[in-house]
């Protein structure tokens, strides 16, 4: 499988816990992402990546991950948890 450099964006405690807003990362994969990710940034990284939501390209990723092929280009946005209420 081709590897591709894929920029992610991270929001909230993940932004945090990288020291930064955004990267760019080489994998196949969106899961080789998810955890090229974890190896750089640790253990806290990888909980709170557990609660995150995922998006490609803006649309939402649920599933298995090791299934979305990543193409040049792409973009990953790692949002934090929602909620809402009054």
């Amino acid at each position: 499988m081709k590897t591709r450099m894929a920029k992610v964006r991270m929001f909230g405690a993940l932004r945090e816990l990288s020291g930064a807003g955004s990267s760019e990362v080489a994998a196949g994969t969106l899961a080789e992402l998810l955890e090229r990710l974890c190896e750089l940034h640790g253990e806290d990284f990888k909980r709170s990546l557990g609660y995150a939501q995922v998006m490609l390209n803006t649309q939402p990723v649920e599933g298995d991950h090791s299934k979305v092929r990543l193409s040049d280009a792409d973009e990953i946005a790692l949002l934090p948890p929602v909620s809402g209420g009054f």
